[in-house]
């Protein structure tokens, strides 16, 4: 019985640090934004998506605001998805570090990595030391 629960818990706590919800916040074009974290939620604020084509390849932008005044040093990462919103070139999509200083708007930018991107959201994370 003991160790049945034993390997319930531990099963459990597997499935959890394997999350592949790895963001703080997330947002894009579609009205939406996402706080899995919100401490950082009400730190930091993803802002002003736009997207352009440009030889017909996708350009992203995203406005990203610190409204503290302490420096908070963050990873961001551009996901691509196609017309049918399924995601685009995953293996290309790493957490790109940033420090953003206290009370400091900056603008995200990245192009997407194929003609057959429609779409996009960007993903903001705290940096754990």
């Amino acid at each position: 019985m003991i160790k049945g629960l034993i390997f319930a818990a531990l099963t459990a706590l597997l499935i959890t640090g394997c999350s592949s919800n790895t963001s703080g916040i997330e947002g894009g074009l579609k009205p939406y934004t996402k706080v899995s974290n919100s401490w950082l939620g009400g730190q930091v604020v993803l802002s002003d998506y736009y997207q352009r084509k440009v030889g017909g390849i996708l350009q992203a932008t995203a406005k990203l605001t610190n409204e503290d005044s302490s420096d908070q040093n963050l990873q961001y990462r551009f996901v691509w998805f196609d017309n049918e919103g399924f995601p685009v070139a995953e293996e290309q999509q790493s957490w790109q570090p940033i420090t953003l200083h206290g009370n400091q708007s900056i603008a995200l930018r990245a192009t997407a990595p194929t003609t057959s991107v429609a779409s996009f959201k960007v993903s903001v994370r705290e940096v754990n030391d």
